[in-house]
């Protein structure tokens, strides 16, 4: 029973000092740190509604099934996935797959433990508890990130038809909504994505805590996901009155406040739903009712199988840590951006502290200047030095997502061949949009520390170069970003013509050896 107590610890720790990355990082998620803790008081409460144990038996078996050594198999195969997955995981702890999969594994593994404690009554029992951790595992890039934009352009068009009908003209510009005292920005916590994530945790815990029955827990669902909706749509109008009346300057002191009130309106929604439908619901459909159905716990396996496991684990973790701890020391250069200050117009620009609270970069800093041919630019460089955030912080908001949220309208996203600067070969993507009627450049780079090539194939993030880091065994690099918008350029050609003339006068770059 100790082993396998410490084996099951072991890897729920790991998922959760995983997965706090991105409860921590991203406000988004921040309700994750509170999943776990729900789990378990929702796990407490099923343990005292089980039956009582039947006599134990010494014997290789739980009450007499068969089933037993497939399930130790699949105990097996579990294990080692989940340390396949880590392997992967040191050198990817931004992809949300690893994440899903590091998720998976660790409650799959614990249904099978309580499967050869108690039987599948005790699995039925149990698995919900088990399974609800699953609610604080960041959602599939592919799903969310069309999920906001559905959810932003719903929020801005809404918002604007409320208030040109309660007489406040507003216009759309992407995701800017502007008002007669200025603009109000619709970004991801406005698009209402948070307040629907939560509300959905929401009613999922307080479904279980009421013992509702399945059609009643579904229609829980559905009315929280109407709750997230209506108030987030209250507090968008909410911002866009107060910037009409008081200007845009004013909607900073009323967006938190306005964000921690539909969070808490949610909460009292969905707890004053699951109250109502549960005093709907006879005592015979509930769980409660039924308890005596579920089996009790027993300890029925051989003591050498969790002692197998626990070799098992600890033997890949150390495998792990050596094929990391063993990786060769790569000279790659150290640069930093030179901003030109001696140019005509040249200004520093303070970087937001909402950016500074998002991004939590080590380095930033941000300038404009226009040149003598009549361009204007501006440059961002920001960089995080090694950790186990940098990698997620860095790539957490690309041009793809930034530049939508700020009103532009992408025309084109185009690869640009890696412009050389101060010896090094910096990959660039170009993305077209419009400002004032006139083309806007941004091109965009990003820099891995270590890597043993740079290149736009890493921005994308692809398996192959998911496969590689750990092939080459990168963790925790340090990462760089150059982002640079320009203004006065014909078209993409011209743009990137100007770029590579511009870009030697930017980069200062040095040799340095530097430990992945």
């Amino acid at each position: 029973m100790v082993a396998a107590l410490a084996v099951l610890a072991y890897v729920w720790l790991r998922v959760v000092l995983h997965l706090r990355v991105i409860w921590t990082v991203d406000e988004q998620y921040a309700y994750g740190w509170a999943v776990p803790f729900l789990c378990a008081l929702l796990f407490w409460r099923r343990w005292f509604d089980r039956a009582p144990s039947p006599v134990q038996s010494s014997e290789f078996k739980v009450q007499g099934s068969k089933f037993v050594p497939w399930t130790w198999c699949l105990a097996v195969l579990l294990l080692i996935a989940f340390l396949l997955t880590r392997l992967v995981e040191e050198a990817n702890p931004d992809w949300r797959l690893v994440s899903w999969a590091l998720a998976l594994e660790v409650t799959g593994l614990t249904l099978v433990f309580v499967a050869l404690s108690g039987g599948m009554r005790a699995l039925k029992h149990f698995a919900f508890p088990i399974l609800f951790f699953l609610v604080a595992v960041p959602w599939p890039t592919p799903i969310e990130q069309p999920l906001i934009q559905l959810l932003t352009r719903g929020i801005v068009a809404l918002t604007v038809e409320l208030l040109n009908g309660l007489g406040f003209p507003a216009l759309t510009h992407g995701n800017l909504i502007e008002t007669a005292g200025g603009f109000v920005d619709v970004d991801e916590a406005c698009s209402g994505i948070r307040s629907l994530q939560a509300a959905l945790m929401l009613a999922l815990f307080f479904g279980e805590w009421r013992r509702l029955n399945g059609m009643r827990r579904v229609t829980l669902l559905g009315v929280s996901f109407a709750l997230a909706c209506v108030f987030n749509l209250a507090r968008t109008v909410t911002l866009a009155l107060v910037a009409t009346k008081q200007g845009s300057a004013a909607v900073a002191r009323w967006h938190d406040p306005a964000g921690v009130t539909i969070l808490l309106g949610c909460f009292c929604g969905v707890w004053a739903a699951a109250t109502w439908l549960a005093r709907g619901q006879r005592l015979g459909d509930t769980e409660t009712g039924r308890q005596r159905e579920a089996s009790g716990l027993q300890v029925s396996w051989s003591p050498s199988l969790p002692l197998l496991l626990a070799a098992l684990l600890l033997a890949g973790e150390i495998a792990i840590r050596l094929w990391y701890a063993s990786a060769p020391r790569l000279v790659t250069p150290e640069w930093h951006a030179e901003f030109p200050r001696g140019e005509s117009g040249f200004k520093t620009l303070e970087l937001p502290p909402a950016a500074r609270e998002i991004l939590r970069y080590d380095e930033g800093e941000s300038a404009s200047w226009r040149n003598a041919d009549g361009t204007r630019w501006q440059m961002i460089y920001l960089r995080w030095e090694p950790g186990r955030t940098a990698t997620t912080l860095a790539r957490n908001h690309t041009p793809e997502i930034c530049l939508p949220a700020a009103g532009k309208n992408l025309r084109d996203i185009s690869d640009v061949p890696s412009v050389q600067a101060a010896g090094l070969q910096l990959p660039f993507r170009c993305y077209t949009t419009e400002q004032g009627g006139r083309p806007l450049f941004v091109f965009y780079s990003l820099w891995e520390d270590g890597a043993a090539e740079q290149r736009n194939v890493t921005e994308l993030l692809t398996r192959r170069v998911r496969f590689e880091a750990v092939r080459e065994r990168r963790r925790n690099p340090g990462q760089r970003v150059l982002q640079i918008g320009l203004w006065g350029a014909r078209d993409a050609a011209h743009a990137e013509e100007l770029l590579r003339a511009e870009l030697p006068k930017l980069i200062s770059a040095k040799a340095e050896t530097l430990k992945n």
